[in-house]
């Protein structure tokens, strides 16, 4: 296996793994709502740019869903990018690259 395809395919079970852990924490928010499990688990607030989140006396269903669907949507939005640090030639390139001297720069002591 080349290091690219080890690349890929790291980066791609890092996505899928983020990915099921918060489809997880997402069901595990559902499931303490459908339990009616409905105790304050304390206070959240969030502040960004252009947002703000504020979370008061929510109970605990609410946290791991916020968070499950958080992880879901940074990891999806971050997508998936492989950048290739090898150098791509065109095939003119590599005619120019390969020109050799007519004579070896070496000196040949042996006769």
């Amino acid at each position: 296996m080349t290091v690219e395809s080890q690349i890929i395919l790291s980066l791609t079970l890092y996505k899928i793994i983020s990915l099921i852990i918060g489809l997880i924490s997402l069901c595990m928010g559902y499931r303490l709502f459908t339990l009616g499990i409905n105790t304050s688990a304390g206070n959240l607030t969030a502040d960004g740019g252009k947002f703000k989140l504020s979370l008061t006396g929510a109970p605990s269903g609410t946290f791991f869903a916020v968070l499950g669907t958080g992880i879901i949507c940074f990891t999806l939005y971050q997508g998936l990018e492989i950048q290739s640090e090898s150098p791509k030639y065109t095939e003119q390139q590599m005619e120019e690259n390969t020109n050799l001297p007519d004579k070896s720069p070496i000196k040949d002591t042996q006769q």
